[in-house]
């Protein structure tokens, strides 16, 4: 347990291995939604049956959520015993652990007993979690390293550290740690349908910039993200805008292929 808390809190503190974790959710979730449209579509309820059995599987090999919930919960129970040193030490006592929520997993408020936790963990069956885990999770990796590091159709951008991912770059749209204009643009155009267009009124509406700004403001932040990006890759056109106050802006659609290997 105590290499399984290591293993853990490596993978939650590397940006990185958290970026590849929220692929592997987003990605089991589109492909479910997709499974689920595609069932709509089959009148048989035996073929249906079938098909749903058959991809379910390959979803949930591939994108193992299941296994990665069930070992934060194991961590979670090993919060309350990690500094003992033996499993002898643990007290017989019982402790109220209080509702626990996160993105990926909520665990309710309940009694444990401290001694209990060690063989509970055990049963619960962290081992076989693991290495289901580590299995997908290892494949996942692989397959994004050997696509250039992009995670997603919408590639990646961390609005926090103001770094871009694209083409298997890591492209610096903020510098010397000043918050930019083309950091607030690329923030809200990723998390609002980057390939459709968003137009001036709408982007001012929304406070893409945080404040009021002419629509100038946007085309400069515009062709501040385009230069950083031709300087990197040699892409010139990874923004479709235009100016005037009906300017709009997205990423060119034609970059909306760009994604992990399914």
């Amino acid at each position: 347990m105590r290499e399984l808390d290591k293993y853990i809190e490596i993978i939650i503190n590397d940006d990185f291995l958290t970026n590849v974790i929220d692929h592997m959710f987003n990605t089991h979730e589109q492909e479910s939604i997709d499974l689920m449209r595609k069932l709509n579509r089959i009148k048989s309820d035996l073929d249906a049956y079938s098909v749903k059995n058959e991809i379910e599987e390959r979803i949930s090999e591939k994108y193992p959520t299941h296994h990665w919930r069930q070992l934060l919960i194991a961590q979670s129970d090993y919060q309350h015993v990690k500094h003992y040193e033996t499993e002898e030490d643990i007290p017989d006592a019982t402790i109220v652990i209080p509702e626990q929520t996160s993105e990926n997993f909520t665990v309710y408020a309940s009694q444990k007993n401290l001694k209990s936790i060690p063989r509970f963990v055990e049963l619960f069956g962290w081992q076989r979690n693991f290495q289901e885990f580590n299995t997908g999770f290892l494949k996942l990796i692989d397959e994004i390293e050997q696509n250039g590091g992009i995670f997603s159709k919408y590639f990646d951008y961390n609005p926090d550290s103001g770094i871009l991912y694209f083409q298997g770059s890591e492209i610096q749209i903020n510098e010397r740690k000043k918050i930019t204009n083309a950091n607030h643009l690329l923030t809200f155009l990723f998390a609002n349908e980057p390939f459709e267009q968003h137009f001036y009124s709408e982007l001012e509406e929304h406070e893409a910039l945080l404040e009021p700004k002419h629509w100038s403001s946007y085309h400069k932040a515009c062709i501040d993200i385009q230069n950083k990006v031709l300087a990197k890759t040699d892409v010139s056109d990874f923004l479709d805008f235009n100016s005037g106050s009906k300017m709009y802006v997205r990423i060119n659609p034609v970059y909306s292929t760009y994604k992990a290997t399914s």
